[in-house]
C-alpha cells in the first residue's frame, strides 16, 4: 500500500542518514588518529633532537673537564669562554696574572681586566675569532685588579662543533711585562754604549789628528835645526 511504501522510505531515509552520519563520524576519528600519528612522530623527533643535543653536551663537557685538568697548572694563564665571552673556566695562572679571585671573574668576561685598546683592535679580533672562526694572534695592554697594566702575547682559538659553529673560545696568555722591559732596557743601553763608541772614536780621530799634525811640526822644527848646522 502507499501507506507502507512511504514508511519504507521514510526508514530508508533515516538509515541513509544515520548512515552519513556514522561516516563522517569515521572520517574525524580518522583524521584526529592521522593528528595523532603527527604529533606523535613531531615528539619523537623532538626528543630524539634533546637526546642529541644532551649527548653532544655532556660529550663537550667531558672533554671541558679533560682539558681543565690538562692546563690547571700551566705556566700561562689560560681562559675558557662560552661563544659569547662569558667565562666558563681559568686557571691558576690567569689569577695569579690579574690579581680576582676565581669567584670574581666566573660568569663574566674578559672585559673585567681588558678594555685597554681601541675599539678598532677589539673589533678586528672578535670578526677573526667569531665570524671567520679562525685564531687570533697579538699582542695586548690588560689592567690588573690593583690597577697596574701589563702587556701580553695572546693568542685565542675557537672550538667548533661538528657543523662548524662555534662552541667555546679558549684564550692564552703570557704576561711579556718584565721580558719586554728587559728587551727596551736592553735597546736603550745597546744605543747608550753605540753613542759613547762613536764619541770615542771621534775622539780618538781628533787626538790622532793632533798628534799627527803635533808630528809634522815637530819634524819641520827639527829639519830647520839640521839645515843650520850646514
Amino acid at each position: 500500500s502507499l501507506a507502507k511504501e512511504q514508511e519504507i522510505m521514510g526508514e530508508n531515509k533515516h538509515l541513509k542518514e544515520e548512515r552519513e552520519e556514522l561516516n563522517e563520524r569515521i572520517k574525524s576519528l580518522e583524521e584526529k588518529v592521522f593528528e595523532a600519528g603527527r604529533t606523535r612522530v613531531a615528539m619523537l623527533n623532538v626528543l630524539d633532537e634533546v637526546a642529541f643535543e644532551k649527548n653532544r653536551s655532556d660529550a663537550l663537557a667531558k672533554d671541558l673537564e679533560k682539558f681543565k685538568l690538562a692546563v690547571s697548572n700551566a705556566s700561562e694563564s689560560v681562559i675558557i669562554t662560552d661563544a659569547d665571552g662569558v667565562i666558563l673556566y681559568v686557571n691558576k695562572e690567569a689569577l695569579k696574572t690579574i690579581g680576582y679571585t676565581e669567584k670574581e671573574v666566573m660568569g663574566n668576561k674578559p672585559s673585567l681586566w681588558g678594555r685597554q685598546m681601541s675599539k678598532e683592535f677589539y673589533v678586528e679580533m672578535w670578526r677573526i675569532i667569531k665570524i671567520e672562526s679562525r685564531t687570533y694572534v697579538g699582542e695586548v695592554t690588560n689592567v690588573r685588579k690593583d690597577g697596574s697594566r701589563y702587556l701580553a702575547t695572546l693568542k685565542i682559538s675557537p672550538i667548533l662543533d661538528e657543523f662548524g659553529k662555534v662552541q667555546f673560545f679558549i684564550s692564552l696568555e703570557r704576561d711579556i711585562t718584565l721580558s719586554r722591559h728587559a728587551q727596551e732596557q736592553e735597546r736603550h743601553y745597546t744605543q747608550e754604549l753605540k753613542k759613547i763608541k762613536e764619541s770615542i772614536e771621534k775622539e780618538v780621530r781628533i787626538k790622532t789628528k793632533q798628534l799627527g799634525d803635533e808630528k809634522a811640526r815637530l819634524m819641520a822644527s827639527i829639519n830647520s835645526l839640521s839645515f843650520g848646522f850646514v
